[in-house]
């Protein structure tokens, strides 16, 4: 265990087995309306220990995106969307549930310039996948590192809101009402456990935004001690545990206590600065 993920794991202990939470502003570019999440000791004692990560800990880590974006001037090429504002959950009917799911996403991509990508992690129960929107294109990459066909409710949702997207914008007018959105499985590594996928999603959004869409098919991945893949797909994911553990030791230190932008700055941008090289 590194630095930085046993300053994480001592502070957990020692100030949050007695229900101190970590409080971490989420911003309305991934949400849709600004709003805190919280992680509780168990977020961070599973995070760390690589069990099961919650969805909470991946919205922090897509909100670690988002800042490594605006820093190296990608802000208008990425976008990242909440999984809790498109993934199905169990109160859902199946129509309801995906029409509402759907208009979230719509929301999103309203306005949409060309060229810009989508990153949609999507949790089909119990498992997670990774999306990447290409609106323009038409087009959606799919990401499953248990590498299966299944996709039912994932593609009717791209299908609805894409649908709609072409009709908003005028899109539906100029391409045929009758051709259906692309759909592509890329290749990806492998998992080899049960509960690595949400991990390998952190690290398929991260080398995306770092190295190109193609990063994924490339194999070159930066290893750090992480998550094992399958050999024949190279070794690791890569994914920067030490730094999103960093990102959130300062949280910690120094809970928000004002808006999340502030002067055109984001609140950590200073130490994100120093996390590009990690």
């Amino acid at each position: 265990m590194n630095r930085a993920m046993k300053h994480l794991a001592y502070y957990a202990h020692s100030s949050m087995r007695q229900g101190n939470q970590i409080e971490v502003p989420i911003p309305y570019t991934i949400m849709g309306f600004d709003m805190p999440v919280f992680l509780s000791f168990e977020d961070i004692y599973e995070f760390i220990n690589l069990q099961e990560i919650s969805a909470n800990c991946i919205l922090v880590y897509m909100r670690y995106l988002e800042e490594l974006c605006r820093i190296n001037g990608q802000a208008e090429k990425f976008v990242f969307v909440s999984p809790s504002l498109i993934s199905p959950v169990r109160t859902d009917t199946e129509d309801a549930g995906r029409r509402e799911r759907a208009d979230n996403l719509l929301s999103f991509l309203r306005d949409a310039p060309k060229e810009r990508l989508y990153l949609v992690p999507h949790n089909r129960g119990r498992h997670w996948v990774l999306g990447v929107i290409d609106p323009w294109e038409d087009l959606v990459l799919y990401f499953d590192p248990l590498r299966e066909k299944k996709r039912d409710d994932f593609t009717e949702l791209m299908n609805m809101a894409l649908a709609d997207w072409k009709i908003t914008t005028g899109e539906g007018i100029r391409r045929r009402r009758d051709c259906k959105t692309k759909f592509s499985n890329r290749p990806c590594p492998l998992q080899e456990g049960s509960v690595e996928c949400g991990y390998f999603i952190l690290g398929f959004m991260r080398d995306i935004v770092l190295n190109g869409i193609d990063a994924l098919e490339s194999g070159g991945f930066r290893v750090e001690v992480v998550v094992p893949a399958s050999d024949a797909d190279g070794g690791s994911v890569y994914i920067s545990r030490s730094a999103i553990c960093k990102y959130l030791v300062e949280f910690a230190a120094c809970p928000p206590k004002r808006s999340f932008y502030s002067d055109g700055l984001l609140v950590g941008c200073t130490f994100i600065e120093s996390l590009q090289q990690s």
